[in-house]
């Protein structure tokens, strides 16, 4: 029996501005963070049909049929690639003195945040995710880097993954438990509790 995923719409900006601090979201609403804007609305997340991504995997493919056909739209998409890589890089290297027990959660959570967005999650994204965070709860200097995670920011975060966790649990018929609802003050432990409900989920699918 498979599982129901419903496909939440976080979009890479929304994404890489949450990550680094510069925005927060609250409920389905992204918020500047910091700056002359902040508090100000940046947009309005929603949840997404998954025909919707489907009809938007049909029309990749499409336009990707189409580069194949087409020199010029290939050096064009080309270009694209190009430059979008090199923003990447460019964050990179913002982020390359930071330490590698705070490098593999953002890049577990990365991957964590867009299997959401596909509706493609399974067991394999949620254990690395809860590796990486459970390897940051057990540093040293654990209190350390959630400052420099920025606490409040992932925090809004992960009530989005309140969210996704609630409905798909709901979508599955698993029961959520008083305990389970129970919230602490560490958004890490409640990140992890809901990392556990959604193992649990797939697991009864198996």
């Amino acid at each position: 029996m498979g599982v129901y995923q419903p496909v939440f719409d976080i979009p890479d900006d929304i994404q890489t501005g949450v990550l680094s601090g510069m925005y927060k979201i609250t409920g389905g609403v992204v918020r500047w963070a910091t700056g002359p804007n902040k508090g100000q609305i940046v947009k309005h997340l929603k949840t997404i049909d998954q025909k919707e991504v489907d009809q938007a995997k049909n029309a990749v493919q499409v336009i990707m049929n189409a580069v194949k056909q087409n020199k010029k739209a290939a050096i064009v998409g080309t270009a694209v690639v190009a430059a979008a890589s090199a923003g990447a890089i460019t964050y990179k290297q913002l982020k390359s003195r930071e330490p590698k027990v705070i490098k593999e959660f953002r890049a577990a959570l990365r991957v964590y945040i867009d299997a959401i967005r596909a509706g493609e999650m399974t067991i394999e994204v949620i254990d690395s995710m809860t590796d990486a965070l459970e390897t940051l709860r057990q540093n040293k200097n654990y209190e350390k880097y959630t400052i420099q995670l920025s606490a409040e920011d992932i925090g809004t975060l992960v009530c989005r993954i309140q969210e996704y966790t609630i409905q798909l649990a709901d979508e599955n018929n698993i029961q959520i438990s008083e305990a389970e609802k129970t919230m602490s003050d560490d958004v890490f432990i409640n990140f992890n509790n809901y990392l556990n409900i959604q193992r649990r989920v797939f697991e009864n699918a198996a």
